[in-house]
Formats: structure tokens, C-alpha cells, sequence
């Protein structure tokens, strides 16, 4: 179980935005990358919001990069049946489903691409 997360782009969002709480809060960015796992273990691979260079993920979206990386054949997907990637905030796991409701259990390599929205941990507020 190991991961690489490599960033590929990095946006400050202009202007004031807010942290969870709703308090004004500046050092916002949006954040887009891959993260290629080399065996996905079962029950989820670990991603802290620091691995996206952020310290807070107000948003993420996650994305398989190919079907057959997940173990099984593209043409057996259906709509409301599709291979997903699932991110518990709270456990800051993220999860690899073959289809709509089986997690993955294969241990195949996998890349994943990412964009998410935060607190980045290069703002001058997270610095001091």
C-alpha cells in the first residue's frame, strides 16, 4: 500500500473566501493532480489534506483514470453501475468501487486524478 500524490496545477482563488465554520478566511486554492496508488488496500487508501497540499478540503473530486486499472472489463458498466472513487472526509479515506456498490478488493496499481478545493498549506495564515 503505497501512494504517490503528484500535483500538477495549483490556482489561489482571488479575493475573500470562507472556512467551514462560514468565518472569512483568505489563502483559498484549487488544487489538481494524480495520485497513482501501487496496491489499493481493502477498506480504503489514507489521503490527509496535506497530501494535496492543502490543510483543509472544503471539496475534492476523485476519478479513476481507466476502468480496466480497477480489474474488471469497461463494457460491463451500466448507467447507475460505473466504477467510482468515494472520499470519507471524516475517516480522510479514499475508496475505490468497481461498481456502484462493491469496493474494490484487488490489489492492481491504480491512478486516480484529483481536484479539490481548499485552505492551501502555502498560505501566509497557515505558515505563522
Amino acid at each position: 500500500m503505497a501512494k504517490t500524490v503528484q500535483i500538477l496545477g495549483r490556482s489561489y482563488l482571488p479575493g475573500q473566501g470562507f472556512n467551514l465554520s462560514g468565518s472569512p478566511k483568505q489563502g483559498k486554492a484549487m488544487i489538481w493532480g494524480q495520485i497513482n496508488v501501487s496496491s489499493y488496500p481493502t477498506g480504503g487508501e489514507s489521503i490527509v489534506p496535506n497530501d494535496l497540499g492543502l490543510t483543509t478540503i472544503d471539496h475534492a473530486e476523485f476519478f479513476p483514470f481507466a476502468a480496466a486499472a480497477l480489474g474488471v472489463t469497461p463494457t460491463a458498466y451500466t448507467a447507475g453501475n460505473a466504477p467510482g472513487v468515494n472520499y470519507r472526509k471524516s475517516a480522510n479515506l479514499l475508496e475505490v468501487f468497481s461498481d456502484a456498490t462493491t469496493e474494490q478488493t484487488s490489489t492492481n496499481a491504480l491512478s486516480i486524478s484529483f481536484f479539490a478545493v481548499g485552505d492551501s498549506a502555502r498560505d501566509v495564515e497557515s505558515l505563522s
